[in-house]
């Protein structure tokens, strides 16, 4: 589990990608909690003013385990990234 948190500006439920605190850490195909909703890292910041993307769907950012985003999820909110969950598992 690591510690980070949306920077920048806020996003809502149609964005693919968050500018995130503590990027580095993170890596791709790693879960993103972000305020009751899991996504899923896809892309890392291609430049100093990038955002991490999300695996999207029908232009929309994909949800795991029946999560829905907030709307909408400001900035400076905690996120926390994890690969400890194993695919196919139920978070309880």
């Amino acid at each position: 589990m690591r510690d980070s948190w949306i920077t920048f500006r806020p996003i809502d439920a149609s964005a693919v990608g968050a500018r995130l605190n503590n990027w580095e850490e993170m890596e791709l195909n790693q879960y993103l909690y972000m305020q009751g909703e899991v996504v899923k890292l896809f892309l890392y910041p291609r430049g100093p003013d990038s955002e991490y993307n999300f695996y999207a769907m029908a232009g929309r950012r994909r949800n795991y385990f029946d999560t829905t985003p907030p709307q909408p999820t400001p900035s400076k909110k905690n996120a926390s990234s994890s690969s400890l969950i194993p695919r196919r598992k139920t978070l309880r």
